[in-house]
């Protein structure tokens, strides 16, 4: 749905390495990029031939295949939901915003004026 939404407000393009290095393996221990030596300890993003000769590289590569079916699978179900067929057709009008007060609104460009004018006024109090 955080796509769907991203669409809808105006994005060109969604960038989601996060999940997709995640689905390949990643446990996120940070050891990728340089601190300890491109040292990754699952042999994902790693410069050490004997840790990336035990990362398993079909295996990983179905997992990645199957998260990256499984968004657009999820993205297609929403559009159905919302009437449309395609990308294409998302844009802020087609948004409905339902807030921690169950109070719903579909008007995006003034729910976004007002939480811009309140924030900037409570910033003024303080």
């Amino acid at each position: 749905d955080d796509v769907i939404i991203t669409l809808c407000i105006g994005a060109d393009f969604i960038q989601i390495a996060r999940g997709f290095m995640m689905s390949a393996g990643c446990i996120r221990a940070r050891y990728c990029s340089g601190a300890s030596k491109h040292q990754c300890p699952v042999g994902l993003a790693t410069q050490d031939i004997k840790k990336r000769k035990h990362y398993f590289v079909k295996k990983h590569s179905d997992y990645i295949k199957n998260y990256h079916n499984n968004i657009l699978k999820s993205m297609k179900s929403l559009l159905a939901v919302m009437g449309l067929k395609n990308v294409k057709e998302l844009d802020k009008e087609k948004l409905i915003f339902l807030d921690r007060d169950s109070i719903i609104h579909d008007d995006m460009d003034s729910l976004f004026e007002r939480r811009i004018f309140n924030s900037t006024q409570n910033t003024k109090i303080n």
